[in-house]
């Protein structure tokens, strides 16, 4: 990912670069292009939305320009983060997934992180939902990444549910992400290595550390 200059109007933007070990089609473009445009129409005021999706004519790799959040994402707050803050963060971003969440069909975010949450000067947006269950495959194909694990999302913030036989992802997948998301950036520990394949194996739900509010501690733990 890029921080770019637009030369004509001098809007400052993110370019996310997709690195192909081949040269994408036409027909794959054509596919992630209308699902690009689907969630360009994604209106919501805590979603990093695509405002541009091409290939470079040089190289043939898919590309796409995105809103610049100066503050990076909320991983640059790790162990910071305040109660208050932890609250928006939740209210944002559950928000955001709610939308998501509301479209025909579902789009399922599949990888929330600190890392895919950015901070616009105090407002907090959920980026790199552009990939739907469709597209996923083909990109990781394309970008040569087999392995399942990869291609599901971050090991470490997976579901239980994301380990069964049936892996089709499920809006809760994204909850559990989110409450796992929270809990690391209060303690600046995972809840649990390994993600949701630890609690599946029996281990309990870690209780939040610290002083923070047992409604807090009760959000986290439900999610």
């Amino acid at each position: 990912v890029w921080k770019v200059r637009d030369a004509e109007t001098d809007v400052v933007e993110a370019l996310k670069i997709y690195i192909t070990k081949s040269t994408i089609d036409n027909s794959s473009l054509k596919l992630f292009a209308h699902e690009f445009s689907l969630l360009a129409n994604a209106n919501h005021p805590n979603l990093v939305r695509p405002l541009h999706f091409a290939k470079s004519k040089e190289e043939g790799r898919p590309y796409l320009r995105m809103k610049y959040c100066n503050n990076g994402s909320i991983k640059n707050l790790m162990g910071r983060l305040t109660e208050n803050d932890a609250w928006l963060v939740i209210r944002d971003i559950s928000g955001a997934l709610a939308y998501l969440h509301s479209m025909n069909p579902p789009i399922i975010h599949q990888d929330i992180k600190p890392e895919n949450i950015l901070n616009d000067n105090g407002v907090y947006m959920l980026s790199d939902f552009g990939v739907s269950t469709r597209v996923k495959p083909l990109l990781n194909h394309l970008t040569g990444m087999t392995d399942s694990l990869k291609e599901a999302g971050t090991l470490d913030y997976m579901a239980p549910e994301r380990f069964s036989k049936d892996k089709v992802p499920i809006m809760s997948n994204d909850i559990w992400s989110l409450g796992a998301t929270i809990y690391e950036l209060l303690t600046m520990e995972l809840p649990f290595v390994m993600g949701g394949l630890t609690q599946a194996n029996g281990e309990k739900i870690p209780h939040l550390k610290g002083s923070y509010s047992p409604l807090l501690k009760q959000i986290i733990e439900d999610c």
